[in-house]
């Protein structure tokens, strides 16, 4: 079956995500001041992949994410902070 799985991020400028099934990122969003990820995923698969994701506040150093693929920007604290979302599959 597929389906759609969130995952909250980590307040870390990189991390890597261990997903089982990943078959695409779908969405950052903010929920309860957590940053969370939306990926479809494939339930019946056993391949786990790697997803590295880099998050950048505005006016910081975004040359890290050179071979990144943007996903989305998030606010949290009420728009006090916006968050860039970058990921790349391993």
């Amino acid at each position: 079956m597929i389906t759609i799985h969130k995952y909250v991020l980590l307040p870390l400028p990189e991390q890597t995500l261990q997903i089982r099934g990943f078959m695409k990122v779908l969405s950052v969003d903010e929920q309860r001041e957590d940053i969370v990820l939306y990926c479809m995923v494939n339930n019946a698969a056993d391949a786990i992949h790697m997803l590295d994701v880099i998050i950048i506040g505005t006016g910081h150093d975004a040359l890290p994410v050179k071979q990144f693929d943007f996903i989305g920007t998030v606010k949290t604290q009420g728009g006090m902070y916006m968050w860039h979302i970058f990921t790349n599959l391993k």
